[in-house]
């Protein structure tokens, strides 16, 4: 995450926290989301590697890398684009995409990866 803007861009297209961050009390015991049936522990909630499902009921069933069931310890494509595929504002919708796109773009990322 950039901590200021470079070369002089719009400060509106950057998220640049405030230097001084006021005190966050971690979060414990059990999440409820409006709308949802379903309850999860905070530490589910947090766990970037197997995301909740708050709406199962709203997709089919998802890939094993979704949740990351596949073993490793990396980040699971619902963390960011949501079990549903739907996304949150910061990140893609990818639900409707052909899997020829998906496919595509993780040989990308692959490639970047192993480039670095």
């Amino acid at each position: 995450m950039p901590q200021s803007v470079p070369n002089g861009l719009p400060s509106w297209a950057y998220n640049i926290p405030d230097k001084v961050q006021a005190p966050r009390a971690e979060a414990t015991g059990p999440v409820h989301l409006a709308g949802s049936t379903k309850v999860y522990d905070a530490a589910e909630v947090a766990n970037s590697a197997n995301p909740p499902d708050w709406f199962p009921n709203e997709h089919g069933a998802a890939p094993r890398i979704v949740k990351d069931e596949t073993g490793t310890t990396k980040m699971a494509c619902g963390s960011c684009h949501l079990m549903s595929g739907q996304g949150h504002p910061e990140s893609a919708d990818i639900a409707g995409l052909p899997a020829e796109y998906i496919v595509r773009q993780m040989s990308y990322f692959k490639k970047r990866g192993a480039e670095r």
